[in-house]
Formats: structure tokens, C-alpha cells, sequence
């Protein structure tokens, strides 16, 4: 019998320390929403205000704050909080078992998810071209610059003999004036 009572007490306690602490968490949520600027952080706060409710089972309260969030993610055309709210959705209607509800939102959840994964499979296929096309004109720049530079090191071989066919005539003359001199001082 005391073992029950001291069970039941332990039971009551951290009822009351959870009830506390989703009752802090949901305060602290209610003080960031009102000094929240962007439309996109209201929708987000409010989603999780509606989820607090959601495990509190105050069904009526977690519906309330979850069509502000839908309505004001709408207006603002934030998909990804759109779905998160569908997905929400989706959980408190088959918590509260209307399940055509549950099935509805979970399907726009999931249409909601396809589309933001087009878009960014979109995004990644743009970006991969863009970065083909880079590829490609650096190559051909690259391509260019090599044979500009293989031109180059052509046209200094093409200088470097002649500087050496015209350094050998140079000495071939100063040799045959030398030899030439020395054929006129023996005369």
C-alpha cells in the first residue's frame, strides 16, 4: 500500500515537473513570436506552439495556432514551413481520428515535398551546367593559352638557331679577318 502511494506521488511529480516545463517552453515560444520581425520565424514559432499543444492534447488550441501558421505561411509562400504545417496537419488529424483529414493533408504534404525536391533537383541540374559551361570555356581558354605558349616556345627554338647560325658566322668572320690580317702582316 505505501509502495503504491510513494509510485502514484512519484507519478504526480513528474506529471507536474513536465506540466512546468511545456508550460515554460510555450511561454518562452509566446515572448519569441511577439518579438519575432520576419514572417517566416512567426510561422516557424507558431508551428511549434501548435505542436507543445499537440502533446499537451489541447487539440482545439494546437488547430488554432496551426491554421495562423498555414495561413501566414501562404500569404508569404514559404513552402517548406507549408509542408511542416501539412505534416502537422496530418498528425493532429489522426490524433483526433478524422482520418479524410489526415489523408488530405498528408497527401498535400507529400505533393508540397515532391515540389520542393523538384526545385531543388532543379536548382542542383542548373548549377551542375553552369558549372559545365565554366568547365568547358575554361578549357578552351586553357586549350588556347597552351597553344599560344607551344607558339611561343616554337618561334624562341626558331630565334635560339638563329642566334646560334648568326654567332658562328660572327666568329667565322672574325676568324677569317684574323687569318686574313695575318696573311697581309707575312707579306
Amino acid at each position: 500500500m505505501l509502495t503504491r502511494f510513494f509510485i502514484c506521488f512519484f507519478l504526480l511529480l513528474c506529471f507536474i515537473g513536465t506540466f512546468f516545463a511545456q508550460q515554460r517552453k510555450l511561454d518562452s515560444l509566446l515572448v519569441e513570436f511577439k518579438n519575432a520581425k520576419e514572417d517566416t520565424n512567426k510561422a516557424t514559432i507558431l508551428i511549434q506552439i501548435s505542436s507543445l499543444y499537440i502533446q499537451a492534447k489541447e487539440y482545439k488550441k494546437a488547430e488554432e495556432y496551426l491554421k495562423k501558421s498555414l495561413s501566414l505561411a501562404n500569404s508569404i509562400g514559404a513552402l517548406v514551413i507549408i509542408k511542416d504545417c501539412e505534416k502537422l496537419y496530418y498528425r493532429l488529424d489522426s490524433i483526433k481520428g478524422n482520418f479524410k483529414g489526415a489523408m488530405d493533408h498528408y497527401k498535400k504534404y507529400i505533393a508540397i515535398s515532391d515540389s520542393i525536391n523538384n526545385i531543388t533537383n532543379f536548382k542542383k541540374q542548373i548549377r551542375s551546367e553552369i558549372i559545365r559551361e565554366f568547365e568547358e570555356k575554361r578549357a578552351k581558354e586553357l586549350a588556347k593559352w597552351e597553344k599560344r605558349l607551344t607558339l611561343i616556345e616554337e618561334e624562341n627554338k626558331k630565334l635560339t638557331k638563329i642566334r646560334f647560325v648568326i654567332t658562328i658566322i660572327f666568329v667565322l668572320m672574325i676568324v677569317f679577318t684574323i687569318f686574313l690580317i695575318i696573311q697581309r702582316l707575312r707579306k
